[in-house]
């Protein structure tokens, strides 16, 4: 048996205060948005965001330190504070700044306190939701190996790539893509420093939060890099984290090319990549899980049960078919794809309920019943969902008397029609949910091919 460090117990608070840090960070980001659309900020004022922020980060921390053994737990909450602060002020610092004569950003006087100030509170509350974690969790947990942690961080790092998906369609929809006309500053001003008092348009509020998600994305991606380097003991695994921070990084770049050069390849590849990202990124945070480990390690599984590896594969294919067709409707306008997209629709439903049931079927094997029979609900239901949004997205869509009018530049903002936040809904959870279903996809094919896969003797749990 193998005594690699990285599959031994650690004591140190740092992989599960870094991971619950950034999963509460990705929470606090979402809650920031949400609270800072300009149709909400008219219902709520300011003042309430700062609030609920803290006590996303209180929740979250107790939440997540379930899983720390106790004697780690307050000072494992330290560590989340800190990066959850740290992380935040990179949304932030819309808030530390203040326009100028000339429009550009400058920081306020009191920028510094504010930021020492901020970080000092979210290391107490850290510190303090470890304490209330050790009231509420009473039941002593076993120390966890570093790579058990670089599994709950490959989901956090999935999950955060979720809502900049959704704001991608957000502005997608609302023609919004040229709102902001440079890159990678916006209007000249550092983009984490950019006054909110300056996103009241609707429009600059969607582009520019939606760059600063995929710094968010960005940075989650490194760290995720850095934990398997560090923990995993696969090498392959290792070079998918790799090619994923590549990947997000070329995404990043696209998008900032095609502000400037505006070329209709640009964007139709950028909204491809950008889901194919967060199905890998699922997939790699599948194969990192303690039941794809089991699984893949018990090659008598595969000739005992029935898992329906071609129908996965035939799934992923036709969704990819299904994510092309879209990106044309959403970018290109296209009336061939959108009738192409519909018609074809059925497929993907029909090869979902198949492979799902098929999932299922296993659940009386007492090794692996229950994962199978998890996993086969979940397209299920997702493609199910989705069958139904299509059909309201098509509605809103047809009925949409703006989308065949051209995206308003910075200069033409101010006439640009308004955005009817109906129909945006509509078609946005349509696409956000066919990232989902894309997503599910891939960990299906993951789950349908693990058999392939060449394990060492001792399996990153």
């Amino acid at each position: 048996m193998s005594t690699n460090t990285n599959q031994s117990p650690s004591r140190s608070p740092l992989p599960g205060g870094i991971t619950v840090g950034f999963g509460v960070a990705v929470a606090m980001w979402v809650c920031w948005f949400l609270l800072h659309m300009p149709v909400v900020v008219h219902h709520f004022p300011p003042s309430v965001a700062g609030p609920m922020l803290l006590g996303v980060l209180v929740v979250g921390v107790v939440i997540g330190l379930r899983w720390v053994p106790r004697g780690g737990r307050v000072v494992s909450g330290g560590v989340a504070g800190v990066v959850a602060g740290v992380v935040n002020l990179m949304v932030m610092g819309s808030k530390l700044s203040v326009a100028g004569a000339g429009g550009e950003a400058s920081l306020v006087p009191s920028a510094g306190l504010m930021v020492a100030g901020w970080i000092a509170l979210c290391v107490v509350l850290g510190l303090a939701s470890g304490w209330v974690g050790c009231l509420m969790w009473k039941g002593e947990v076993e120390a966890k190996p570093g790579v058990w942690w670089l599994g709950r961080f490959a989901w956090v790092n999935a999950l955060a790539i979720l809502p900049l998906l959704a704001l991608g369609g957000l502005v997608t929809t609302a023609k919004a893509g040229f709102a902001v006309p440079d890159w990678p500053g916006t209007y000249g001003s550092n983009i984490f420093l950019y006054p909110i008092a300056m996103m009241g348009e609707p429009r600059i509020f969607l582009e520019h939060t939606h760059r600063l998600f995929g710094t968010l994305v960005g940075l989650t991606t490194v760290v995720l890099v850095a934990f398997a380097l560090l923990y995993s003991q696969r090498g392959w695994m290792k070079a998918f984290a790799c090619v994923l921070l590549g990947a997000v990084v070329v995404q990043g770049v696209i998008g900032g090319v095609w502000v400037e050069e505006k070329h209709l390849w640009l964007v139709l590849l950028h909204g491809v990549l950008g889901q194919l990202i967060f199905g890998s990124a699922a997939l790699l945070a599948t194969v990192l899980s303690a039941g794809w480990q089991r699984w893949a390690g018990d090659s008598a599984a595969g000739a005992r049960l029935r898992v329906p590896r071609v129908l996965c594969l035939a799934l992923l294919g036709t969704l990819l078919m299904q994510l092309i067709f879209g990106t044309l409707i959403r970018h290109a306008g296209s009336s061939h794809a959108l009738w192409s997209h519909v018609g074809f629709s059925v497929v993907p439903v029909v090869l979902a309920v198949i492979a799902g049931s098929m999932m299922m079927r296993n659940k009386h094997d007492a090794a692996h019943g229950r994962s199978l029979w998890l996993v086969g609900h979940v397209p299920m239901i997702v493609v199910g969902l989705q069958f139904v949004l299509g059909f309201v997205a098509l509605f809103a869509y047809l009925n949409d008397e703006t989308r065949k009018i051209a995206a308003p530049v910075a200069e033409t903002l101010a006439a640009a029609p308004a955005i009817d936040p109906l129909k945006l809904l509509a078609r946005t959870v349509h696409q956000a949910n066919g990232a989902v279903l894309l997503a599910t996809a891939f960990v299906l094919a993951g789950w349908g091919l693990a058999h392939g896969v060449r394990k060492p003797a001792m399996s990153d749990e």
